[in-house]
């Protein structure tokens, strides 16, 4: 595929449905995914009985460009927004997360 072919398709692409809100919210374009991945895992998704609870980061290099900035120095890279996800310890499926 070729580069402006999927830049075109990228620009056209959207993760929500809703407007922006009157308020500032930075993750507001990927709070509905997360809300909808939790309650279509808690319908369609069994865990074992094993689970795993993880605080995750998601690495991110420039401060002024990341939504939610944190740093957690215990973290092998302490810099960018954290997750709290929970997996299925037998199959390894993550199925609930939340921003922190």
């Amino acid at each position: 595929m070729s580069r402006p072919r999927f830049e075109a398709i990228l620009a056209a692409l959207q993760i929500t449905d809703r407007k922006t809100p009157p308020y500032r919210d930075w993750f507001w374009e990927v709070r509905q995914i997360i809300n909808e991945w939790n309650s279509y895992m808690r319908f369609k998704f069994s865990p074992s009985w094993i689970s795993c609870l993880d605080e995750s980061m998601s690495k991110w290099v420039g401060k002024f460009t990341c939504p939610g900035f944190c740093c957690v120095p215990r973290k092998p890279w302490p810099l960018g927004n954290e997750y709290h996800t929970i997996s299925c310890g037998k199959s390894g499926i993550l199925y609930a997360m939340e921003m922190v």
